[in-house]
């Protein structure tokens, strides 16, 4: 083998494996896009939240569902990836569950995800997943 082809060789080798580190450090594609959909869910979920405590101050009461807040300007209660509405539960007079699929773990040693680090409440496992608000005094 002449020295050409053996540095071709070996610079294919290297470059092939930036490739597979950079993939490791970076994640996959797929695995980054399910982390931006949950990223839009949190976002959607924070909003729901917002309009909730707002809907709480002014009726003393939680809203009987979801619906009746959508009316209020683009108040996201669809999921971004299936379309499927947020499913929304009453446990108290003044708590509720917002739940959906996540397509990512937020627990995972490699989700970077900017909701991960800013609050405990966003916590959510990969699959069907709830996430609990309390409506604050």
């Amino acid at each position: 083998m002449s020295k050409n082809n053996l540095f071709i060789l070996l610079l294919g080798i290297f470059i092939l494996l930036l490739i597979i580190v950079g993939l490791m450090i970076v994640g996959n594609p797929v695995s980054q896009q399910g982390l931006r959909y949950d990223e839009l869910r949190l976002s959607d979920f924070f909003s729901i939240k917002y309009r909730v405590e707002s809907y709480y101050k002014n009726n003393n009461a939680l809203p009987p569902n979801l619906q009746s807040l959508s009316n209020q300007s683009n108040l996201k209660i669809l999921d971004p990836e299936t379309k499927k509405p947020y499913t929304y539960l009453i446990s108290s007079s003044m708590s509720y569950r917002l739940c959906t699929v996540f397509s990512t773990d937020s627990l995972s040693s490699n989700n970077q995800s900017s909701y991960n680090d800013s609050n405990l409440s966003n916590q959510h496992k990969k699959g069907y997943d709830c996430i609990t608000y309390t409506i604050p005094n």
